[in-house]
């Protein structure tokens, strides 16, 4: 049963088909058109491939749940269109003195680096009464479920960056709670990162002022024009189809880094909770169909974008598999297909199980790493180092001299966190 449909929204169906109708109106005039699109449709399709994955789950949402999330889905992202002086000043560090209509392209920025605490601010405020309010101006009118707003409102604040306190599975501060906050939080976050395709591309808008664009404003156009579908494709399975044309093919692994990461990061910190809530939620795949051209010519200053960018989102990665919430993560998919079914538990859990943890460290040293898939690699290598064994190393340094350019800048980032150097020559035999 979907979500955010009235059989299950049940007496909040008429509250949640006002924000739509209010979300029309409000983003009819986006204020920043050169980036990627964040008005309703980008809110139909987070709802539309959160039902989709939710499809091959277990997990029943409330009513009061199934509301706060879809009000969260449709006003995660209203704080980009912030023009409150007031607001942007408190919220959004622009000083007081500067701000002028339309914002420029400085100040445009900083309400995007701010526009989570924008939105929630927003929200906060349109649960006042009317005499009370200091921006009246969005018409926005939250007055009939304050409460259950102020929940929207808190996990709008925390769709990027980390989760803050008091987002929790026992959350009390609705009337018919307590309510998961917690996995709601985590279903808009990955919702969020769901919806990564091109249909985020203004085209028209973008072809109209490509020229002027600066190289990272077109990295962000075509991170998603590069993607023509995300889609689940199975139980926990979710899947990137890439068109990218062959004079940009040099390029194919630092946009699979680009696109891929977020995702990638959820599934490593959020893993452990989505499953255990029932929701499948385990690899993500990828794969190529035919694209003769990008209607966006593409520049040197634009293709280092995506290097450094790569670079960057590959250490966080990287970074966040060494996380306690990844340890626990790489449970029963990949590990049983290499290791046998008897390793079907966490790292965590073979870390601490000498038999198991032997087991699997034999089965690693065994791995033909050159003839693998890259982003296996990286899984390997991670795997590998996680584990904690220092007969392990070897398949980092394998690694390191793996033919692939992405296999061996994820081996760099985890011999550099193990300090690992790459293998001498006798090693190589």
């Amino acid at each position: 049963m979907e979500f955010d449909q009235p059989d299950t929204l049940g007496g909040f169906a008429l509250d949640l088909a006002k924000i739509k109708d209010w979300c029309e109106c409000f983003w009819q005039n986006p204020q920043h058109p050169h980036f990627n699109l964040h008005g309703v449709c980008h809110s139909d399709s987070i709802a539309r491939k959160l039902n989709e994955w939710l499809s091959y789950s277990t997990i029943e949402l409330t009513p009061t749940e199934a509301f706060v999330l879809s009000s969260a889905i449709y006003l995660h992202d209203i704080g980009m269109q912030c023009r409150d002086r007031g607001f942007l000043e408190r919220f959004a560090e622009i000083p007081a003195g500067r701000i002028r209509m339309p914002l420029d392209y400085a100040d445009l920025e900083l309400v995007r680096k701010h526009h989570a605490d924008l939105s929630y601010q927003m929200i906060l405020d349109a649960c006042k009464r009317p005499r009370e309010r200091d921006y009246p101006e969005t018409k926005l009118d939250c007055t009939r479920r304050p409460l259950e707003m102020q929940a929207a409102a808190k996990i709008c604040r925390h769709h990027m960056g980390t989760i803050g306190q008091g987002i929790t599975n026992n959350y009390a501060g609705v009337p018919e709670g307590p309510i998961r906050l917690l996995l709601l939080q985590h279903l808009l976050r990955i919702g969020d990162t769901l919806d990564a395709d091109a249909g985020r591309v203004s085209r028209d808008y973008i072809n109209s002022v490509w020229e002027s664009l600066l190289p990272k404003d077109r990295y962000h156009v075509l991170k998603h024009q590069y993607v023509t579908n995300m889609r689940a494709v199975g139980a926990g399975v979710f899947c990137f189809t890439y068109g990218i044309p062959d004079s940009e093919r040099d390029l194919l692994d630092d946009i699979r880094i680009c696109t891929e990461a977020p995702l990638r990061q959820h599934l490593n910190e959020s893993g452990p909770l989505i499953r255990q809530m029932g929701i499948p939620f385990s690899e993500v795949a990828c794969e190529e169909v035919p694209t003769a051209s990008t209607p966006f010519p593409v520049d040197d200053a634009t293709r280092e974008c995506f290097r450094q960018e790569a670079d960057r989102l590959q250490s966080i990665v990287t970074a966040s598999v060494f996380s306690n919430a990844a340890l626990e993560t790489t449970t029963a998919v990949l590990l049983p297909s290499y290791f046998g079914p008897d390793t079907a538990c966490s790292l965590l859990e073979i870390s601490k199980n000498p038999e198991k943890k032997e087991k699997v460290v034999r089965a690693l040293i065994e791995i033909d790493v050159v003839s693998k898939d890259p982003y296996e690699c990286v899984w390997i290598g991670n795997t590998a180092a996680a584990i904690g064994d220092t007969r392990l190393h070897i398949i980092i340094k394998r690694l390191l001299s793996h033919p692939n350019d992405l296999a061996r800048r994820a081996a760099r980032q985890v011999a550099g966190v193990l300090g690992i150097q790459p293998l001498e020559e006798k090693e190589k035999v």
